[in-house]
């Protein structure tokens, strides 16, 4: 093997291993602000779930069609949303991907918008528009 292809291969499996989905490798994250009032098409979806100090983490990963260079880490009704969708694919996340990727002009566009609960706590509501 080649010294350069070796060289490729552990960069790759280091990036690799500092992302927790595919779709933050070679992307930046964006933050809500940056998002909030856009009426954004959801390009692809992942479904991120660990373990760690005592808590389970479960969250959406989403990469917008008008900003393919970053990736937007989705809250609890933005991930209910994606959850949805892959349930019904059986909760196949690979299937519900492939078949959102050639889905055309059925893709998703949202539009976030920033409120509070009645407890006052920030919440970021998600339309389908």
């Amino acid at each position: 093997m080649k010294k350069e292809n070796v060289e490729s291969r552990f960069r790759s499996i280091a990036s690799k291993s500092l992302s927790a989905s595919e779709l933050m490798e070679n992307r930046e994250k964006v933050d809500t602000p940056d998002v909030v009032g856009k009426n954004l098409t959801i390009e692809d979806f992942d479904l991120v779930d660990y373990d760690g100090d005592g808590k389970h983490v479960h969250y959406a990963v989403v990469v917008f069609a008008e900003m393919p260079d970053k990736y937007y880490q989705g809250g609890y009704v933005l991930t209910r949303m994606i959850d949805d969708i892959v349930e019904d694919f059986d909760n196949l996340l690979e299937e519900a991907r492939e078949q959102y990727a050639v889905a055309g002009n059925d893709r998703i566009c949202i539009r976030l918008t920033e409120s509070k609960t009645k407890g006052g706590k920030n919440l970021t509501k998600v339309e389908v528009v």
